[in-house]
């Protein structure tokens, strides 16, 4: 391919890429824009600003209601708007319709992950009739759990009533097992989020999140949190948090076993964390008592290895500056000593004298 050719094909190729970044570009623009319009709708406005976002969306709602995780913060702030709008009355069977005949096909497959809860959530917007029937066929296809969460409950019980370490490492153990069967999946199916919502599953969570942190606070009692204090939302101040440090470097240095004990609980608890605020000066505590007061052997021994590494090349370049440049070899060839070219050149120069230079008039 000749040049000029090259030249024309890439010049091609390069407009066509400003085309779609262009196109990109003014698409992600609308879409912010529909957006800030959604945000800011309100029905109090008169007919010439609310027909505007209205009609968009309407559009919005006519392009993404039949696959509405492709962008599910759009169809929802567009939801909102139609839901607060006057023509909500005269559009909703349509709306429900569609919704409907989304989440059927979605059910009919098994789907219960986030697909059909962002359908599920667009549905209970329109206010169905029949809510409750498609709450309780998503609560079916997590199958039946009463035995799960029956051996929950009693591993929850086991927890808060044990005492000694061997008991509690047993309890603690058994309690993490019968949780991750409670919420495995079933005949490859998950637990749908309704599911976990339930009275049943939710009921063995709420026991076994608090039987976790009963045994927390019993822990963190001989650094200083009391079992049957209320801190509430009081924040600690810096002499307390100084305080508490003190406390937990004297405690795990007598009673390191303490601290793992703690270290499996406060996961548990991050993986399944339990609804409303903790109080902050439990937080903290616990953040405190498991943070490394002394640094770890495999990080000593990462450090001591850079370190190494970096004295190493330090040493080397000191010899290398001590012995200065290296000695000429005499047996070496050497090349004749050529002489080199002189450039200097001499140049006449010509000039005529300002004199000889008449104007004539």
């Amino acid at each position: 391919m000749k040049a000029r050719r090259l030249i024309l094909v890439l010049q091609m190729l390069a407009l066509l890429l400003i085309g779609v970044l262009v196109i990109g570009a003014a698409g992600n623009r609308a879409r912010a824009n529909a957006l800030t319009s959604f945000a800011a709708y309100r029905a109090s406005w008169p007919d010439a600003w609310r027909a505007p976002v209205e009609h968009r969306a309407v559009e919005v709602l006519a392009r993404l209601l039949t696959a509405p995780d492709t962008d599910p913060e759009l169809v929802r702030a567009a939801m909102g708007v139609m839901r607060e709008s006057g023509s909500w009355p005269a559009m909703a069977d349509t709306i429900r319709g569609q919704l409907r005949g989304v989440l059927d096909a979605y059910l009919a497959g098994g789907e219960g992950g986030q697909r059909s809860r962002l359908a599920w959530e667009l549905f209970a917007l329109s206010q169905p009739p029949d809510l409750e029937s498609y709450r309780e066929r998503i609560i079916a296809l997590g199958g039946e759990r009463g035995a799960q969460a029956d051996a929950l409950r009693l591993s929850a019980e086991r927890l808060r009533q044990a005492t000694a370490t061997e008991a509690f490492d047993a309890a603690l153990d058994d309690l993490t097992a019968d949780w991750e069967r409670l919420l495995m999946p079933q005949d490859g199916r998950p637990l749908p989020w309704l599911a976990r919502q339930s009275a049943v599953v939710a009921d063995a969570e709420q026991l076994a999140q608090e039987a976790l942190s009963y045994q927390r606070r019993l822990l963190l009692e001989p650094y200083g949190v009391k079992r049957e204090a209320s801190y509430g939302m009081m924040q600690p101040d810096p002499g307390m948090i100084d305080w508490l440090d003190t406390q937990a470097r004297t405690v795990n240095a007598n009673e390191p076993g303490r601290r793992e004990r703690l270290e499996r609980v406060a996961a548990l608890l991050n993986d399944h964390p339990a609804e409303g605020d903790e109080e902050p000066v439990v937080q903290v505590a616990t953040r405190i008592v498991l943070r490394h007061h002394v640094l770890p052997w495999p990080a000593l021994g990462l450090g001591l290895a850079v370190l190494l590494v970096l004295v190493g090349g330090l040493g080397r370049a000191l010899l290398r500056l001590r012995r200065g440049p290296l000695p000429i070899d005499v047996n070496a060839e050497t090349m004749e000593n050529v002489e080199p070219i002189d450039l200097d050149t001499d140049a006449e120069t010509k000039s005529r004298s300002s004199a000889s230079i008449t104007d004539v008039g």
